[in-house]
């Protein structure tokens, strides 16, 4: 059996072993997530979708609302505010106004 050492603490261990069993010395490699910020333009871009075609603020708001980055969650959660504000809430109040203009209550 091939054997190596450990970096670590020196020991012997095997050459196909993820940690070293006495240290603990973790040997796979580190994943560096990269940080990709938003920014200024496509949240302008996001939040005017988001106003003016509610479902594609909801779709927006769902994905970003799932990120683990807390700067993609803020716009998320302002997408998603826009696109429900702007799917359900804006036509009542549109039919609410055209209704006191049309018979004049």
């Amino acid at each position: 059996m091939e054997s190596r050492f450990c970096v670590s603490c020196g020991r012997s261990i095997e050459f196909d072993a993820n940690a070293c069993p006495y240290c603990g010395y973790d040997f796979r490699p580190v994943l560096d997530v990269a940080y990709d910020p938003i920014g200024t333009n496509m949240r302008i871009l996001y939040y005017l979708l988001s106003f003016f075609i509610g479902l594609a603020g909801i779709i927006i708001g769902a994905i970003y609302m799932a990120k683990p980055d807390p700067e993609h969650q803020h716009v998320g959660k302002i997408c998603l505010i826009m696109g429900i504000f702007s799917t359900f809430i804006t036509p009542i109040v549109l039919a609410a106004f055209l209704y006191i203009l049309v018979l004049g209550i």
